[in-house]
């Protein structure tokens, strides 16, 4: 495991890597831009509609919505179960909205919604803004691919985890296989004799995903 002098030296390290544009941004807007920026950013899976109405308040609910979901995190430590549930509760309340038509097939996915709130709590960690460590990590194409490759090399994956490996985590919308797949990055984790994910991932790349 990670010594808590490591983690906040890499906690730092992530922070300036990143450059905003509004240099009196506060933590929570960080996490908040950072969170929605990197959800919609998707290589071939569209996110938004073709046509889009009220796109700025679409984020601000969404933003919104993070923020509330996100107190918890700071009050007390966090299960894994507790985190799922909070994505798909995202999902719900923006796919009940009138905001759901701003996209693709009038629906926000898994994907978008997983990624939004683990990065944002991910950011309110490493900037000191939570009270405890995520209790999961952000799912994408790295993350998927460096669990595919551990998975390989220690021969300790199922057939049906390297499958789900492979996952397009922009275009992810079953809540059974994102279950599987905070697992697997669980799984991972631990081979790495680091058992809290969140920490897994902040060290698992050289350089953040700019």
């Amino acid at each position: 495991m990670r010594t808590e002098d490591e983690i906040q030296a890499r906690q730092q390290e992530f922070i300036n890597a990143y450059k905003f544009k509004n240099q009196e941004y506060t933590p929570k807007m960080k996490a908040w831009e950072s969170a929605i920026n990197v959800s919609v950013k998707t290589r071939g899976y569209p996110v938004y509609s073709s046509y889009v109405r009220n796109r700025k308040d679409a984020k601000f609910a969404w933003m919104d919505k993070l923020e509330r979901l996100g107190w918890k995190y700071n009050e007390r430590v966090q299960t894994k179960e507790q985190f799922i549930k909070d994505v798909f509760e995202l999902q719900d309340y923006i796919n009940g909205s009138s905001y759901s038509t701003n996209f693709y097939n009038n629906r926000i996915r898994i994907g978008q919604c997983q990624k939004s709130l683990s990065v944002y709590l991910k950011w309110m960690w490493c900037q000191n803004e939570l009270a405890s460590i995520p209790p999961v990590c952000p799912i994408d194409r790295q993350v998927l691919q460096e669990c595919y490759r551990v998975l390989r090399s220690k021969k300790a994956g199922t057939k049906q985890e390297l499958i789900d490996c492979g996952t397009a985590w922009s275009n992810l919308d079953d809540k059974h296989l994102y279950e599987r797949l905070v697992n697997i990055t669980e799984k991972v984790a631990g081979l790495q004799d680091e058992p809290r994910t969140a920490v897994w991932e902040l060290f698992a790349f050289k350089e953040p995903d700019k």
